[in-house]
């Protein structure tokens, strides 16, 4: 990045700094991998949700329909549910979040780091003052801390956001925010609804994203992914 004088942002998940933990997701991932062949089952807002998993099919489907439907209620709930998975042993190397030490040392004109919320919240399943100043303000305040300059740029977990976040964020003193919307940014662009293009190692897909060939199926993709989520909130 230095050689090609590209620049980045590391969004960081401030509570799972120097931490032996994983992301909620991941943990959600890792009990339904290692449990055992049979039902699997975990209650959420007074609803009993089961899978029968006995094959990597059906733990994948199974990991995939638990993640959704935690992020699918309030935050508070996901947290209460999530003490019903066990807290990972042996945690793969690729999941485990960086150090303090880390962050610390990185250079702020190569990867600049930014925040990701304080525990990996849905966004818009915050529901009261307190939830947006513990995972906006005080995620805010922690990175600054470890980093010693001011944290101006945050992304939304999994791309969730509505019209209301973006007031909250520039409340909190955010610059930037970076959705899952995929496009180009120009100078039109909202600063703190910033679309983007994911990143791939085959050449030719990458090629096809940053000439804007592949934009309009990724727009199509992203409005079925979006119209499922909204009718699952519906439910």
């Amino acid at each position: 990045m230095e050689t090609l004088e590209a620049k980045g942002c590391l969004y960081v998940v401030s509570e799972a700094v120097g931490r032996d933990q994983v992301l909620w997701p991941d943990r959600v991932a890792l009990a339904i991998d290692r449990s055992p062949v049979g039902n699997f089952a975990f209650t959420a807002c007074g609803q009993t949700v089961t899978y029968y998993v006995d094959d990597e099919s059906s733990r994948s489907k199974a990991v995939s329909d638990a993640i959704h439907h935690l992020r699918s209620i309030p935050d508070s709930a996901r947290r209460a549910v999530l003490n019903q998975f066990p807290e990972p042993r042996n945690v793969p190397k690729s999941l485990k979040i960086v150090s303090e030490k880390q962050i610390a040392g990185l250079n702020r004109d190569i990867l600049e780091v930014g925040s990701h919320t304080q525990s990996h919240a849905e966004c818009t399943k915050l529901t009261s003052q307190s939830e947006f100043e513990f995972e906006l303000g005080s995620s805010k305040i922690t990175l600054e801390k470890m980093v010693n300059y001011p944290i101006d740029h945050f992304c939304y977990p999994s791309g969730s956001f509505d019209e209301t976040l973006p007031h909250k964020l520039q409340q909190y003193g955010y610059v930037t925010a970076t959705t899952t919307v995929p496009g180009f940014v120009d100078t039109n662009s909202g600063l703190l609804t910033l679309k983007r293009l994911n990143g791939t190692v085959d050449f030719s897909i990458f090629k096809a994203l940053v000439s804007g060939a592949a934009l309009p199926l990724l727009n199509i993709n992203f409005w079925i992914k979006n119209r499922m989520r909204l009718r699952g909130k519906k439910k």
